[in-house]
């Protein structure tokens, strides 16, 4: 398996983007949130959607290619920056399988799904092929709640178990925040040990059924919230089976899944942290 890649202690903003776009049904969503997402000076985009390769026919195959190269053509050219976007229409029956191998091949830092998390023709995400995308990410995985228009990201939120997952995650957010100078809400069942200096931050240790806790004090309040992939504490079962429905629509935000393994903080120099418990 390709090494994990994600946020790193030399930036935050995600420059390399992949978004799984499945049509201009919710694919709009997608796109607002990889460009509320993506460094606005470095960042590029790549936007990619699966048509079916059973299809036996090969006249039948090649005018599937051209259908979906020609939607994400205008999808392409409804953006404010066409020209930092490129298009890749994949043959595949497993568009989540589809999206994690073109994540690879793109080098992506950031992966970015809509509320439907479907092909570009309208097909659900096999459920498998769905749970290998967001419980054992190989980047960060974005899902844009339904309606979703782009926003600024003024508060992220991060959920905190205190497993290794939900580290990795605390520790993006961490470093998102630091870079874009938003405060962090942090909803935890435990505790956090420790919050880098320069960030402003609080913590609300909550009790309760930890998912449902997470969504209900997040909604309203954050524009991002972070959650680790395939932790193995409270928060672990949250990404099994829909994660782009139930636990979204409650959140009322877009939700970052990060992968499992640790990434590095980015640490400010000056100003001291503010958390309270409550």
């Amino acid at each position: 398996m390709a090494a994990t890649r994600g946020l790193s202690s030399l930036g935050s903003m995600f420059k390399n983007v992949l978004i799984g776009y499945d049509g201009p049904a919710h694919g709009g969503e997608a796109i607002a949130l990889a460009d509320a997402l993506r460094d606005p000076r470095e960042g590029a985009l790549l936007l990619a959607s699966a048509y079916p390769l059973h299809v036996m026919d090969p006249d039948e195959i090649e005018e599937l290619r051209d259908e979906t190269s020609e939607m994400l053509a205008e999808a392409r050219d409804g953006l404010r920056e066409p020209a930092s976007a490129e298009i890749r229409a994949i043959a595949s029956d497993s568009p989540g399988r589809a999206l994690r191998e073109a994540a690879e091949a793109a080098h992506a830092d950031l992966v970015v799904v809509g509320p439907g998390c479907r092909s570009a023709l309208g097909r659900p995400l096999p459920g498998s092929a769905a749970e290998r995308l967001l419980y054992d990410p190989i980047c960060p995985v974005a899902v844009a709640p339904r309606g979703y228009t782009r926003r600024d990201i003024r508060r992220i939120g991060v959920a905190y178990d205190g497993s290794p997952a939900a580290d990795a995650a605390l520790h993006a957010a961490e470093s998102f925040a630091l870079e874009v100078g938003a405060p962090l809400t942090v909803y935890s069942v435990v505790a956090p040990n420790s919050l880098p200096a320069g960030l402003r931050a609080e913590t609300l240790v909550l009790s309760g059924v930890p998912a449902d806790e997470i969504a209900g004090r997040a909604y309203g309040v954050v524009d991002l919230l972070f959650i680790g992939a395939g932790g193995n504490g409270p928060l672990g079962r949250v990404l099994e089976g829909n994660v782009s429905g139930e636990f979204v629509r409650a959140a009322g935000c877009p939700v970052v899944v990060t992968p499992r393994s640790g990434v590095s903080p980015r640490h400010a120099p000056d100003a001291a942290v503010a958390t309270h418990t409550r």
